[in-house]
């Protein structure tokens, strides 16, 4: 070993244990010393290059200009860097291209000037920048802005273009400022920055949507997903890739706003609103409290939908809407559960003052009891309210659903425009009912009618030729089932179109027997529900002429009963229904006379032979002086117009002497007799 590698046993291992190729090259060009790693570089072991001339390691077609510079380079050798150089390049013994970084340094041994080169192989070197400028030309050209971030001081190392036109800033100014300038300010923040950083940290990894703000403070929604990698440029680094869901997150919101709110009233859908309850119940059986559910009907809605239109309707569930809103706290959340009807839940209440719920739904009630102007139309309206209290009441929503429900319905039978809270005698009263349906249909189905006959009596003459049918169940184990039961309860389930059918056939029957044997003018009264004249089936009316004419009984001897309420509904199908039974010649009678709305220009609608004035006033007939008036007024008005009067609920003597006197045409009570089976009717009359 020479003395230039013998000087220190550290320079013997520095030369023959280098990571780096070295070659030592004389003035003349000639290799006089390599190390091993020359082999691993060119293929040569170092024997095989010692003595050969240094153009043997290049390129032929570079040969002339090294040899050029080579012997310039010796004019005035110095230390010289080229690792910086791309355009260097070996050659392989096979003959393959090797890229290389040179450092040149002379040195002179013996009086002799040498040349030290270091040689690296820049092959790596070369793909890891090319990988680079490949990453830098994809992140330049993504739709996504992104940044990288100092894992440690949190500043921006890089930002592409996309993120710098994303956000508002120049090319190159966001470098170096802490990734934090495009926060939104802390309070507003749905998530910390230290929460991402945190997670970071454990996982290595986050994303979910952020509100960001751009350079003018405006603000929008990214979607941003946040790594953290082993840069070979910055080391330890987060990659922020921010996508901008402004448009889409709109979007969304619209859809989910159109899923979970009424478009008409803008307040929680029932969807929405029932979700809400069942947080609140999941709420509170962790903490405890109470709340209570109002469910509120409005009053008579409909005949202002009918009446007015439907556009003044909307107008008006809008302007409803805004006064529950208006009226509750703001912790309470307000829906509209459909067409006109509201929930109401009343949040955050003391179970030991109920009064607050009184006070909160008296409120209610005052404040849609107000006139509502409407285009300069003022409008009247009242609401009902229905309330269950969350635990007592029930402990999940269809409970609380279902209670608040028998309550409003309790509040309008008692006369609507009223708060009615929910009691256990409500629940039972709906069992019963539920119970009275279902053996009702089983009653149609069995037969378990029969229909009873009640004297109507002519008040001058005494004689009988008209009566009124009554129906009556008789069940076999509860026996007798009271009308007044389970007429309501077939009206709600439609059920009594059925029954109206069964009275139909029982009296055309009647009628034919009557008719032969007692008067061949009788004429049987039956009682006609709402809800018949109401069913889409307008060939029913047509099928009632054709069974009577069958049956070879004029339809004048069937008088059909009527509320006043039925005058008041403004539907062309109930018109239709009305004037195919009057062409037919059935006659009609208007029954309760005076206890509903008696509001005599309905009577222009539809021609009636009959008014019955109610037992109501009846009843008082010889003790209130104001029923007398009131029977008397109603009987001249009657003639007037050419209309017969009944007087029902006639049980005295006294009585039928007034409406003698008064000249009612007819009179109908126990006074005469009772309602009876048909056996019992016309054992009666002969």
């Amino acid at each position: 070993m020479n003395s230039f590698a013998r000087n220190t046993a550290f320079d013997y291992v520095l030369f023959h244990h280098s990571p780096d190729a070295i070659i030592v090259v004389n003035i003349e060009g000639l290799i006089v010393r390599a190390n091993p790693k020359v082999q691993a570089f060119f293929g040569y072991f170092p024997e095989d290059v010692i003595g050969k001339e240094l153009s043997l390691l290049i390129p032929p077609s570079s040969k002339q200009l090294h040899n050029e510079q080579f012997q310039k380079y010796f004019e005035n050798p110095y230390p010289r860097d080229m690792s910086g150089s791309d355009n260097i390049v070996g050659v392989h013994k096979d003959g393959h291209s090797v890229p290389l970084a040179v450092s040149l340094t002379p040195f002179s041994e013996l009086g002799e000037t040498h040349v030290l080169a270091v040689i690296q192989d820049t092959r790596d070197k070369r793909r890891l920048k090319a990988e680079l400028d490949l990453h830098d030309y994809i992140l330049s050209n993504l739709n996504d802005g992104v940044y990288l971030s100092d894992a440690v001081t949190g500043n921006i190392l890089y930002a592409n273009k996309r993120f710098e036109d994303m956000f508002g800033y120049e090319s190159g100014e966001l470098l170096g400022q802490d990734a934090t300038i495009v926060n939104i300010e802390k309070k507003k923040q749905q998530i910390s920055t230290e929460t991402i950083k945190t997670v970071l940290n454990t996982e290595g990894y986050w994303e979910g949507d952020i509100e960001h703000k751009r350079k003018d403070n405006t603000t929008f929604w990214c979607f941003v997903k946040v790594s953290e990698i082993d840069h070979p440029k910055y080391g330890k680094t987060w990659v922020s890739i921010h996508s901008d869901i402004t448009e889409k997150r709109f979007h969304a919101q619209k859809i989910w706003r159109q899923a979970n709110y009424d478009e008409l009233t803008q307040l929680p859908s029932r969807h929405y609103f029932t979700e809400r309850v069942e947080q609140e119940i999941v709420h509170l059986k962790r903490s405890g409290g109470c709340f209570a559910l109002l469910f509120i009907d409005l009053d008579n809605f409909k005949d202002i939908n009918d009446s007015l239109g439907h556009t003044y309707g909307d107008a008006l569930l809008m302007e409803v809407a805004a006064r529950f809103e208006q009226t509750v706290r703001e912790s309470d959340v307000v829906g509209r559960f459909g067409g006109d009807e509201f929930t109401i839940m009343l949040r955050d209440l003391d179970a030991s003052k109920p009064e607050i719920i009184e006070n909160l739904s008296d409120k209610l009630i005052t404040a849609i009891n107000a006139p509502f102007l409407l285009e300069g139309e003022l409008v009247f309206i009242s609401a009902s309210i229905g309330i269950s209290v969350y635990p007592q009441d029930g402990t999940d929503v269809d409970a609380l659903y279902k209670f608040s429900d028998q309550a409003v319905s309790q509040a309008k039978n008692n006369g609507k425009n009223r708060v009615q809270f929910f009691t256990q005698a409500m629940e039972l009263q709906a069992r019963r009912n539920r119970e009275v349906i279902r053996n009702l249909r089983e009653a149609i189905t069995l037969s378990q009618f029969e229909i009873y006959y009640q004297p109507i009596v002519h008040t001058q003459t005494g004689h009988v030729h008209k009566a009124e049918a009554l129906i009556r169940w008789f069940h076999p184990i509860e026996g007798m089932i009271s009308p007044a039961e389970f007429i309501p309860l077939a009206e709600e389930t439609k059920l009594i179109n059925e029954i109206g059918e069964y009275v139909l056939e029982d009296c055309i029957l009647r009628l034919q027997r009557l008719r032969k044997e007692i008067n061949p003018n009788f004429q049987i009264s039956i009682n006609k529900s709402p809800i018949q004249f109401q069913s889409n089936v307008i060939e029913t009316e047509v099928a009632w002429q054709e069974r009577m004419q069958r049956a070879d009984v004029p339809c004048s001897a069937l008088n059909i009963e009527i509320t006043e309420g039925l005058l008041l509904v403004s539907e062309d199908n109930v018109d239709v229904k009305l004037k195919t039974l009057r062409d037919q010649g059935f006659q009609f009678s208007i029954d309760d006379f005076g206890t509903g709305y008696s509001a005599l220009a309905y009577l222009k609608r539809i021609k009636v032979e009959f008014l019955k004035i109610d037992q109501a006033f009846i009843r008082t007939l010889d003790t209130v002086k104001e029923d007398q008036v009131l029977c008397e007024a109603i009987i001249v008005m009657a003639h007037k117009l050419g209309i017969q009067v009944i007087a029902e609920g006639v049980e005295t003597i006294e009585h039928l002497n007034l409406l003698r006197d008064m000249g009612c045409d007819y009179c109908q009570g126990y006074y005469f007799s009772k309602p009876l089976p048909f056996s019992e009717f016309l054992t009666s009359l002969t």
